[in-house]
């Protein structure tokens, strides 16, 4: 599964230990038309693939595509970067994608987009659909996870899908982003924040992830240690992040007052998902999980039910605490964004 994070390039290969150390096993860069060998042998020494643009225009295209395309440490091309935000039609860009398969890559093609809602136009020209949302301070976290959805539905079941969660204060950059203060949109995510949008973008489909701080440099110690530990958290869970979603009848009951079910979106304030791990890996275990993500800054008194769990308490991923099942129901608790894993169930009549 791929964890990554973005502004790693040429330049920054010497942090590629701590950065593999930190959870992270694959990178993007903006640089282009660098001399990759060095970069690669470096990522490779780490196990860390990554994700560069291939220039601009069909002679830039050949001459990436003769330089690194054949190199194991290459994972895709980073095509274009927000399209629909950079007035980058699909035309334009589906045209792009044609001159760079003309080359005979191999090597998967991949793009971002700054928006869900024009998916429907670009979800079918990439190898890899990306989709980076950030909502932080000034939107409702849940509309990050609404962008990934979108991009699902518009891209299928089956493409790869990176979700790239704001790992940035927007006012870090008043000469890219002038309004920012103006407006009070300040503020880093906290643990809470981005562990909430990393496991919601499995929720919504995602297959990847990504972590964007507009400049790896940027990085204090502290925001290091709170995306160290997010993306450490994603990486022991792993095997469960990348297993196949799978349909489910899945009941949710959310507080006696009826308003406080949902969130600042309309949809329900917890967002579910059934993940069905094959085989045992590390301390996530063969059988279903239940993914749930509160995605409301508020306390919520939950309770999920699906077909023939009995009543017998039901593990809770990395807690010493099981949550009770009481008449079908899994009843808990949800502080403020928060995420729970439960699993797996135990359910005698379900084959993993």
């Amino acid at each position: 599964m791929v964890i990554g994070l973005y502004g790693v390039g040429p330049s920054e290969q010497k942090d590629l230990p701590k950065i593999r150390d930190a959870g992270f096993n694959t990178v993007q860069t903006y640089v282009a038309n660098a001399d990759w060998a060095p970069f690669f042998k470096a990522c490779a020494k780490q196990k860390i693939r990554a994700v560069i643009p291939p220039g601009s225009g069909p002679q830039d295209y050949a001459s990436a595509v003769a330089q690194a395309g054949t190199h194991p440490s290459l994972l895709a091309w980073y095509l274009v970067d927000e399209p629909d935000y950079q007035n980058h039609p699909p035309e334009r860009t589906a045209r792009e994608a044609a001159e760079l398969r003309a080359t005979g890559t191999r090597i998967p093609i991949a793009f971002v987009l700054g928006d869900g809602r024009p998916a429907g136009w670009y979800a079918r020209i990439p190898d890899i659909l990306m989709v980076d949302w950030y909502p932080i301070p000034h939107l409702p976290l849940a509309s990050f996870g609404l962008a990934v959805r979108q991009c699902r539905f518009a891209a299928g079941p089956e493409k790869p899908l990176w979700g790239v969660v704001q790992a940035f204060d927007w006012t870090d950059f008043p000469e890219s982003f002038p309004r920012s203060a103006q407006l009070g949109i300040r503020g880093f995510p906290t643990e809470d924040e981005l562990r909430a949008m990393a496991y919601l973008n499995f929720v919504e489909g995602g297959t990847g992830i990504f972590f964007f701080s507009y400049n790896y440099a940027n990085r204090t110690p502290e925001r290091w240690a709170t995306l160290r530990a997010v993306s450490r958290d994603l990486r022991r869970h792993a095997p469960l992040l990348s297993a196949p979603t799978v349909w489910s009848q899945l009941d949710l009951w959310i507080e006696p007052d009826r308003p406080r079910w949902r969130n600042e979106l309309g949809d329900a304030a917890l967002q579910a998902c059934r993940k069905r791990v094959a085989q045992t890996s590390g301390p996530v275990r063969a059988g279903d999980y239940l993914l749930v993500v509160n995605t409301t800054r508020e306390k919520r008194e939950s309770g999920l039910r699906v077909p023939g769990l009995p009543d017998q308490p039901v593990p809770v991923l990395g807690s010493s605490r099981p949550a009770p099942v009481r008449a079908g129901w899994i009843r808990d608790t949800f502080p403020p964004l928060a995420v729970r894993i439960y699993g797996p169930l135990p359910l005698p009549s379900e084959k993993p």
